[in-house]
This record gives C-alpha cells, structure tokens and sequence, in this order.
C-alpha cells in the first residue's frame, strides 16, 4: 500500500534517523511503518538490514530517497550511514571524493560519501559522464 495523496515528504530529510515497525517481510527485504508519520511507508532492501529482521519489531533506519510517485522512503540500517557531528568540510567544483553506492535506481544512483560524515549524493544517469 502507498502513501497517502498529499503525504508531504518533505517531513523527513534524507540521512535523518527515523524509528520504524517491521510491517511485512517480502523476497527484496521489509516493508516499513514509519513511526512518527502514520501515513508513510518505508523500504529496507535485504542490503540495508543490519541482521534478519522481525514483524512486529522496532528499529531504527536513515532516510536514503523518497519515491513519492510508488509512495515509499528506501530506508537503511548500515551503521556506516548514521552520521555525526563532525567538522564541516565544503567541496569545490572539480573535487574528487571517494562514495560508496548505496542503491541504484532506473534513472540515478544514490551514494553515501564518508570524507563528508556519509553525506547523501545522487546522479542522475541522465546528465553522468558515462566512459
């Protein structure tokens, strides 16, 4: 089941930490209750569970992207991807940074960059210098 029309999304901002209910387990991974907003769904691929999870169980997973159009938050719960207080660092066109890609959609990829306290990037297949 979808998100409800007009679910404003825009409540949860990717990389932010939200505390979930394992709804149903499905052959890709679980599918979420997003506890604080009744309305949303959440998505954790088998790749993204930190162990075997529970119906019914209580976890905590950061926000990776939002399909608003399917109505879902992929979510994750690989430690790697809870971000800290840390210096702010700013990048400079032309930098290069090291990510790790975390899921890989039709049309972008979504990396986490650790350099930038695992910072959400995305790329859009569509503009990607592909070589």
């Amino acid at each position: 089941e979808a998100a409800k029309e007009g679910t404003d999304f825009s409540k949860l901002a990717v990389g932010t930490s939200v505390s979930c209910t394992v709804n149903k387990k499905k052959d890709y991974g679980v599918v979420c209750d997003i506890d604080e907003y009744s309305d949303l769904l959440g998505l954790i691929t088998h790749e993204h569970a930190a162990r075997q999870l529970k119906e019914g169980e209580k976890i905590r997973a950061t926000v990776l992207d939002f399909d608003k159009i399917a109505g879902y938050i992929d979510l994750s719960m690989k430690q790697d991807l809870e971000r800290t207080q840390a210096e702010e660092k700013v990048l400079k066109v032309g930098s290069n940074v090291d990510a790790i890609v975390q899921l890989v959609h039709e049309n972008c990829l979504i990396a986490s960059i650790p350099s930038l306290n695992n910072a959400i990037a995305f790329v859009s297949f569509k503009s990607m210098n592909q070589q």
